[in-house]
């Protein structure tokens, strides 16, 4: 089923605007998040495509119709909430139906229909135990199996994962995948969780105040982000301030210094020179090595102390002070024991893995710098 959100809002009180003229299409059968820290409005539009709030202007659409305006229990959507939301006093098995006899569907045809429901979360033979006699995981599960058991035409999560222990988590949520795949059902899962997000969509929405920061695949909002937010707020990411100066990024390295300036060279571009910049560069994607060691060509190289080592499990991330700034430096554990705090280090990184934001704000004078290459910079 289609789903199309178009100029989608929600004010509060006419002053506090939750949602900001939203535009999203989901395709049918398709697994999209939607991502950012509290209070960005993610759950407010997936209470308005559910029917619990009512937008304060634009439209949603399902197949082409417009639902804005009808009541939820005429949406065929499902919907599971981070709380699980079931009936204390009811078995498993009786949770599930609970939706079937609203519909008047006959008694064989729910018991039929809860045990295939159950089978598909793996229930199958809880059916007869109160929510009080589950896990947390087991009672999401039955959430879970009652929300699709009415064969919706969408499925909507609403922080479904978040009050669950890490381990059950990622279990959790490979099971929402498979049958979300398996049933091909169309489907909004809110989440301010970034490796959820990226693990489990086909797209990902990312989110902030309100507005949508970027839209693309698990991949490309990690590796290609379009916007400082979404660089920050998808894992581990270093900023490097600078300037753009003939095709190349400017960087104070080495101040109160004397010390010359090294230029490399760049990929062309339309940025005019003077134009304030910040380089993204990830922590895995900088090389670290003895300053005598020889880096590998076409790199960029910085020289920087190392002030810190924090142990990450397959990683050692350094913290690298590279003149008035750190870069964090993400090392394989098996190789961590030669870096350790108080040295020198070279660090070089590829100019394809390097991403250029321009800012808005009035250069400031740089008397001496370093050179990065970069690609072609997307503005901010």
């Amino acid at each position: 089923m289609h789903l199309s959100l178009n100029q989608l809002s929600k004010s509060y009180g006419g002053t506090t605007l939750a949602v900001r003229g939203v535009d999203l299409q989901v395709q049918s059968g398709e697994f999209v998040s939607l991502l950012g820290p509290s209070g960005c409005g993610k759950t407010t539009i997936l209470r308005m495509i559910a029917g619990f709030e009512k937008p304060t202007s634009g439209t949603i659409l399902l197949n082409g119709q417009d639902i804005t305006r009808i009541p939820a229990n005429r949406r065929d959507m499902g919907m599971v909430f981070q709380s699980y939301s079931l009936f204390p006093h009811m078995t498993a098995a009786q949770n599930v139906a609970f939706g079937l006899g609203l519909r008047k569907m006959n008694r064989g045809e729910q018991q039929r229909r809860v045990e295939e429901m159950l089978e598909l979360v793996g229930l199958g033979s809880m059916g007869d135990r109160f929510p009080h006699q589950l896990s947390g995981g087991q009672q999401q599960r039955v959430a879970l199996a009652r929300a699709l058991a009415i064969s919706p035409q969408v499925l909507l999560l609403d922080e479904p994962l978040s009050a669950l222990d890490a381990k059950v988590r990622v279990q959790l949520r490979n099971e929402i995948r498979r049958i979300q795949q398996q049933l091909g059902i169309t489907t909004l899962f809110v989440t301010h969780d970034q490796e959820e997000a990226l693990c489990v969509s086909d797209r990902v929405v990312v989110m902030s105040q309100g507005k949508i920061e970027q839209l693309g695949t698990p991949e490309e909002i990690y590796l290609t982000p379009s916007t400082a937010f979404t660089a920050s707020f998808i894992g581990a990411m270093n900023q490097i301030p600078g300037f753009w100066v003939d095709g190349k990024v400017r960087i104070d390295t080495h101040p109160n210094t004397s010390l010359p300036d090294e230029f490399l060279q760049t990929q062309p571009t339309n940025l005019p020179d003077g134009s304030r910049v910040v380089v993204l560069v990830r922590p895995e994607s900088i090389a670290a090595q003895p300053p005598e060691q020889t880096a590998p060509p076409n790199t960029n190289l910085l020289s920087g102390l190392i002030t810190g080592r924090t142990f990450l499990g397959s990683a050692v991330r350094l913290s690298v002070l590279v003149g008035e700034f750190y870069l964090n430096v993400d090392v394989p554990t098996g190789q961590a024991e030669a870096f350790a705090a108080g040295q020198l280090v070279q660090l070089s990184f590829p100019p394809d893995q390097c991403r250029v934001l321009t800012i808005e704000e009035a250069p400031k004078p740089i008397q001496r710098s370093a050179i990065l290459n970069v690609e072609d910079p997307v503005r901010d």
